[in-house]
């Protein structure tokens, strides 16, 4: 019933649904958004369940007489005038999001149980509106199974079987739209039988026998997506007729023939040629493929001409039966081609005694597999016959590579060469031609060219074939048994090993590795690693021994050789390299007893006996004091090292609590401390506080000055600034410093200043970097610190540029302490949140301050109706926070600044350098394409959330970020503000305000929920003297709930906001 309803249904009954709205008898009106339809009570003589159609069918249902005999009743027509009473359109497609719902508590109802009475009293419903249901007749189905043969390919036909369905009573009726029945089906709807007859059923369970009922469940499940993907595949054309045709697969033509050949109420009938027929269905048993006949001295061989082959279904029809065969579809496809040849021959292929016993050799073992030759026992088959077990023999010759294939058929054997062929004297042998052929094309497919039982290939050197044969071995199927030529029989050999010894030299400063190996002398031994530095993977010595690489070495010495040669050019046998650059190569050194002493001090420093040092008037937390101990082993060395933890994780007591231990040791030593300006004071302040009798003392001063000091206390520890240090760069470097720090060593991060170079100069035993942020912008400032503090570990700056983070990482490890407050608190992690204050700019102020005036202006006059007065302040509001944003969202052609995008990314930039990760809320996806724009110029790896991300995508996208992946998401608070995990992040940003405070909650929870370990830090961005600053006053004060987005493209969703709030943001006086 549409807007024209007067015209379809009497005014009488109009003006009776009238009378039952106007007294109230209309008792709620529900909406199902999935199934698309109203539910409702109306009170007449009694209480009335109406469902009203929510699409344009307008197919409505009540359970009262008149609406039994014409289809239509008063209560249908009073939940319509009641939805037109409260400007609701009855079409869901086009109405007002939520929908609405009466009484609008109805939905406070616990979802499950609110649901779970729904669909009883629509069962209900409908029960009602058939008459005594349980003894109507229930449905008879007929399932036509027509064939149809196809080329998909335009080279053979294919057999497929198509369903129709007929649906009836006495009489049946075609489905002629299976897509709609399977639809009414699945929803247990309505249903005309006959768009001739207005007979209508209703597609319930009980409507059908059990097993129907579940055969047509199945069916519905799978119509979709099973037929239309063996329509496309066996590229059948499309028509009309497709509605009406459900194209199976084998296994829904399983689930079919489970009802065959009939039930109570149902058929299963195959159509072939148009003609119902109902053979039997054999699931054991073999069919008649061939029959030989004696015809002289010659062979009669017939093929059934009644054949057909259904190899998608496993089927075989033999005129009479159906057969079902358990073969492969190269099997199906294997009688077809021998069909087609049969079939240039009538069907009867008169052959010679000898043609036959070859025909039979060839293909009765395919034949014999899933069927019968009748009267094959007319022909002898030799003793001792077995299956194929196929042996390939391979040899190398130079570059070229061979296979040779013999055919073992039990006691018999088949090859290329006259001496090892042994056949049968008399009797034939079952060969399986399909196993050889498909070798055969293994092979060829592989680059190998055919002779006879012989194949082979040519590479470009010795190398690329011994390479080309590892290749083959690797693709070689299981079941061929392969041997070897004489040339290669002992180039598998795994006994003899490379093995490798490692001596300290020079005070553990230097490494010595040497190489040996049984039967090899030290010139073999170069040539070997000669051919392990160009990456070759075999090797022919010099008394024609070949050697397969990596049979002797370990992957582990593989890799650190390769990198040896690099970093030393001409690494030979028994050379020496400084233990620090052992250290990457800890998994190939790991069996050698000095080398695993070296790694546990550097990896495993931590000691349970260790105790701190009596100079040490501080007590260390357990990190700190493994930091201590990690200090003192890397000195042990004569090391290097970066203590990169968080702020204020104590970098400097650390430090000083190492120094105390090395003076305990060398009361003499040397130490430099470089430090910015600002902060060589609060040393000398910490080394007073927790180690008052180290000799430390401030350099500062004119040079002069500074001189003087260092001319006075030449055995102190040396507090001085970075800038002193340049000026005075020629009077330190005339010293060796045991110990060198350098506090917040990130101001040596490019190599190109005076600074770094003067540093690079200077003479000392260790050197230790502190910085809370060791990676500020890019792996080049790192590699830049990283060689000040141990030069040499990283490859060159050109090297390192190319080489993957995850290298990076195990390169420095051993060098790098890095810890963060959520790492060593004990607590659970906290959240904090922050309200952060920006400024307008200059032309974005201009720019608000004009819409403000002009909307005061306008809406302060304005004598319209208030309902468009509250959408005009909705409209207006939100313009001023997309210019608060950043006036772009407005106006494409700005060029000026946005303040608050301005402070953005400054908090950004710090979050990033502390190595926090960072969600980006924001209500407007203009403002977030204008973020993602920013991170990309500055090369920030980020992924992006809006309404329009598909599910897998938004999926994909989040285990990417949780699982490290990016530094910053950027999220559409309506697309993602709720039900996502990233517990990946440990920063929020609200970048714009958020109505509900609820809502704001939920999208921080995203990061702070069970699962994340770290404090969450939440910045919510307010723009100051702004509309902004309002709203978050209005939030404060009222406390409550705000239930839809506040945006530019759904402003019409903020109707719980009352003229007053919005006139208090908009700063307008109460008129």
């Amino acid at each position: 019933m549409g807007e024209d309803m007067r015209w379809s249904i009497p005014n009488k009954m109009i003006m009776e649904a009238r009378e039952l709205v106007d007294q109230g008898r209309v008792l709620k009106v529900i909406p199902n958004e999935d199934k698309h339809i109203w539910r409702s009570e109306v009170i007449d003589d009694k209480k009335y369940e109406v469902i009203l159609d929510g699409t344009g069918k307008e197919e409505d249902i009540c359970h009262c007489p008149i609406w039994q005999q014409k289809s239509y009743c008063p209560h249908t027509t009073a939940v319509e005038l009641f939805l037109k009473d409260h400007e609701v359109v009855r079409s869901m497609k086009y109405s007002k999001h939520p929908l609405f719902c009466y009484p609008d508590n109805i939905m406070d109802q616990h979802p499950s149980i609110q649901g779970l009475l729904e669909n009883y009293r629509h069962r209900i419903c409908r029960h009602e509106s058939i008459n005594n249901l349980a003894e109507v007749e229930q449905l008879k189905v007929i399932f036509e199974l027509h064939e149809e043969t196809v080329y998909p390919f335009q080279l053979t036909n294919e057999r497929l079987f198509y369903l129709r369905i007929k649906l009836g009573f006495d009489h049946c009726y075609y489905v002629q739209d299976l897509s709609d029945f399977f639809q009414k089906f699945g929803e247990e709807e309505a249903y005309h039988l006959s768009s001739r007859h207005d007979q209508r059923v209703w597609l319930i369970k009980t409507a059908f026998e059990e097993k129907v009922y579940e055969v047509l469940k199945q069916l519905e499940s799978a119509y979709h997506l099973s037929s239309q993907s063996i329509t496309e595949g066996m590229n059948i054309l499309l028509s009309h007729q497709n509605s009406q045709r459900f194209y199976l697969d084998a296994v829904h033509l399983r689930e079919i023939l489970t009802l065959y050949p009939e039930t109570e109420t149902s058929q299963v009938v195959f159509m072939l040629d148009e003609q119902p027929v109902t053979p039997e269905l054999k699931t054991k048993g073999r069919p008649v493929l061939l029959e030989l006949q004696k015809e002289g001295d010659s062979f009669l061989v017939i093929m059934n001409p009644l054949m057909r082959l259904y190899k998608h279904y496993q089927l075989i029809y033999d005129g009479k039966e159906f057969y079902r065969v358990h073969a492969s579809i190269q099997y199906f496809e294997d009688l077809q081609a021998l069909q087609i040849l049969f079939a240039d021959h009538n069907y009867k292929w008169l052959m010679t005694e000898k043609e036959t016993q070859e025909f039979i050799s060839y293909f009765g073992y395919q034949i014999l597999a899933h069927g019968l030759i009748n009267n094959v026992v007319l022909l002898k088959f030799a003793d001792g016959m077995g299956p194929l077990n196929l042996e390939a023999v391979i040899d190398v010759k130079k570059e070229k590579l061979l296979v040779t294939f013999i055919y073992h058929y039990g006691e018999y054997c088949l090859t290329q060469q006259a001496k090892k062929t042994h056949e049968p004297s008399d009797g034939i042998i079952l060969r399986d031609l399909f196993s050889e052929e498909y070798a055969a094309h293994f092979l060829e497919k592989l680059g190998f060219n055919r002779k006879g039982l012989q194949f082979s290939r040519r590479f470009s050197d010795f190398n690329e074939t011994m390479l080309g044969l590892d290749h083959l071995l690797n693709l070689i199927p299981d079941e061929w048994q392969v041997t070897y030529s004489k040339a290669l029989s002992h180039w598998q050999d795994k006994s003899s090993q490379f093995k490798m010894q490692v001596e300290p030299n020079h005070g553990h400063r230097l490494l010595k590795i040497a190489f040996t190996m049984d039967d090899v002398n030290d010139e073999q031994v170069n040539q070997i690693l000669q051919a392990i530095s160009k990456d070759q993977s075999y090797v022919q010595l010099d008394d024609g021994k070949i050697i397969n690489l990596k049979n002797i070495i370990t992957p582990q010495q593989n890799t650190m050789l390769k990198q040896l040669r690099q970093h030393m050019k001409s690494f030979k046998n028994g050379a020496s390299l400084p233990a620090y650059q052992a250290l990457k190569f800890a998994d190939a050194l790991g069996q050698t007893v000095d080398f695993e002493q070296f790694y546990e001090d550097i990896i495993h420093p931590n000691r349970s006996d260790y105790q701190t040092s009596p100079q040490l008037k501080a007590e260390l937390a357990d990190y700190q004091s493994y930091a201590v101990q990690w200090l003192n082993q890397l000195s042990k060395y004569n090391l290097g090292g970066l203590l990169a933890d968080e702020m204020g994780l104590g970098k400097t007591v650390q430090a000083i609590g190492f120094l105390a231990d090395y003076y305990d040791q060398l009361p003499e030593a040397k130490v430099l401390i470089l430090a910015p300006a600002s902060v060589i004071y609060n040393w000398r302040s910490e080394f007073h506080r927790f180690a008052p009798t180290l000799p430390a003392i401030v350099i500062d001063g004119n040079a002069e000055e500074r001189e003087k000091i260092r001319q006075e206390h030449p055995h102190s520890i040396w507090i001085s600034s970075y800038y002193s240090y340049r000026n005075d760069c020629e009077a330190y470097q005339k010293d060796f410093f045991d110990i060198l720090i350098l506090d917040e060593a990130q101001a040596l991060k490019n190599e190109q200043t005076i600074l770094y170079q003067t540093m690079a100069e200077q003479s000392a035993g260790m050197r230790i970097g502190l910085s809370g942020t060791p990676l500020e912008n890019n792996l080049s400032e790192f590699w830049a610190l990283m060689q000040m503090i141990l030069p040499g570990l990283l490859p060159s700056k050109r090297d390192f540029q190319n080489l993957p983070v995850a290298t990076i990482r195990t390169l420095v490890s051993p060098f790098v302490l890095r810890r963060t407050k959520e790492e060593v608190a004990l607590e659970l992690p906290n959240k904090s949140v922050h309200n952060q204050l920006a400024s307008l700019e200059t032309d974005q102020k201009a720019i608000y301050l004009a819409y403000l005036k002009d909307i005061q202006e306008r809406l302060n006059g304005d004598a319209g109706s208030k309902k468009n007065l509250h959408l005009e302040m909705l409209s207006a509001i939100t313009r001023l926070r997309q210019i608060c944003c950043h006036p772009a969202l407005i106006k494409e052609d700005y060029q000026g600044k946005s303040g608050k995008f301005e402070y953005f990314k400054q908090l950004l930039e710090n979050a990033l350098d502390n190595k926090r990760r960072v969600l980006v809320f924001s209500q407007f996806t203009s403002m977030l394409s204008i973020i993602k724009k920013y991170l990309d110029e500055q090369g920030i790896s980020s992924f992006i959330i809006e309404g329009k991300t598909k599910k897998k995508e938004r999926q994909r996208q989040v285990t990417a970020f949780n699982n490290g992946e990016g530094s910053v998401f950027l999220i559409s608070l309506r697309a993602g503000g709720v039900g996502i995990n990233l517990t990946g992040a440990d920063t929020v940003f609200l970048y714009d305000l958020w109505w509900n405070p609820s809502v704001e909650e939920q999208a921080i929870g995203r990061a702070h929920r069970i699962g994340q370990t770290k404090d969450v830090q939440v910045y919510r961005l307010i723009t100051e003297g702004t509309i902004e600053e309002r709203i978050a006053e209005l939030q404060e004060e009222k406390r409550q709930l705000f239930d839809e987005l506040f945006n530019e493209e759904e402003m019409g969703q903020a109707s719980h906001l009352s003229i007053d709030d919005l006139r208090f943001i908009l700063d307008l006086s109460n008129s």
